[in-house]
Order: C-alpha cells, then structure tokens, then sequence
C-alpha cells in the first residue's frame, strides 16, 4: 500500500513539472490516461490559455457490440496547481457523442468529473452525468449539464483534476445486432467541455 502510494506521489510530481500551462491562474501538467476502455495516444486534455475551461478529445474512443450489456470506462488524471487562497469549481460541463442502436437495444454516454489530492483521495461529488437513448436511432447526442452543487477542488495546492468518460450500449440477448457507441473527435471538437471559475476560500475561525 505504502510503495502504491509512494509511486502515485512520484509521478504526480513528475508530471506536473514536465508541463505546466503558462500564463494560467491554473496551471495544468501532462494528462495521464488510466484504464482499458482508452489509452494514452488516443486522449487528448486540452486546458485553455486563460486556464478558465478545457476540453478532453478522443481519437478512438468507440464501442461496438452485440452483446446483452457492455460498456467502456477511460479515466484522465491531470495535475493541476490551484493559485493561494482559491480552489477551483467545474459549474458546467458538456459532452458530445454518437450513438447507432437498432430496434430494441439501448445506448449511452457520460462522464464524472472529480479532484483528488496527492495521494489520490476523493473528496468530490461520485454522480455521474449521463444520457441514454433508445429503439431504432443514429444521431448525436449531446449533453449540457449545470451543476447545481459545483464540483470544488481543495484550496490552493498540487493536487489532481480527474475526467472520467464512459460508453455503454444495452440489447436483448435475441436481439444480435451490433449496436454502436461512440465518443471520438471526427471533426477536432472536444467531446468532453467544462468551463472553470476559481472561488476564495472561506477562512473557518474557531471560538
């Protein structure tokens, strides 16, 4: 557990000493990429220059099947340095994907955004955002979600931004038509946008 601990410190400051976002209130370091579902080459965290929003592309993130139910998970970690005195807030996101389903199947796409601290702790809302679409279709779907309660980082610190992307599709096991979901970046627009404010952090003063 120690050596597990230990080696997630490590790269976390490797990583964000390897690329920082100049010019950025926020600073953002080198996106690691987690999990099955995607890899490395094909995700792309792009902050932008103001620090004040991001966007996660994929070139080859696509899920094809017949089965009764599969899905695909892929998890982005990036570091990120909150300025003194001021924690982050994600208040909105959107998420644009593709779905192909023949007649009595299911699809869907979502995401969770999160902060983490050094060691790789949550401390952040677990609910996902998703959206699914069924019977016979093919189309874009798209969500724009505002979060009520925004998704807060700790206060002023190197600690860990975490995207958390998913497809799913659904089917009746007679039913053995492949059914097709997609999050993949065909036209160089991010799939994944979520804009950023930074907020004061409020002093707790014990009587």
């Amino acid at each position: 557990m120690y050596q597990s601990i230990l080696a997630f410190m490590i790269f976390f400051a490797s990583a964000f000493a390897s690329a920082q976002q100049s010019g950025a209130e926020i600073q953002f370091g080198q996106a690691k990429v987690l999990g099955k579902g995607c890899s490395q080459d094909n995700v792309q965290f792009v902050p932008s220059f103001d620090g004040r929003s991001f966007s996660v592309l994929f070139t080859d993130f696509t899920l094809e099947s017949d089965k009764f139910y599969e899905y695909r998970l892929c998890r982005i970690l990036v570091p990120v340095k909150v300025p003194a005195g001021q924690k982050i807030e994600i208040r909105n996101m959107d998420l644009r994907g593709f779905v192909s389903l023949p007649k009595g199947s299911i699809g869907g796409i979502g995401a969770l955004p999160r902060f983490l601290d050094k060691q790789g702790r949550s401390h952040s809302s677990k609910k996902w955002t998703t959206k699914w679409v069924g019977g016979e279709f093919e189309d874009e779907v798209t969500i724009h979600k505002n979060f009520k309660k925004p998704v807060q980082s700790l206060c002023g610190q190197v600690q860990w931004m975490e995207i958390n992307a998913y497809i799913g599709q659904m089917g009746f096991a007679h039913h053995k038509q492949t059914r097709m979901v997609a999050l993949d970046s065909l036209d160089a627009a991010g799939v994944i946008v979520g804009s950023l404010q930074t907020q004061t952090c409020t002093k707790i003063i014990k009587i």
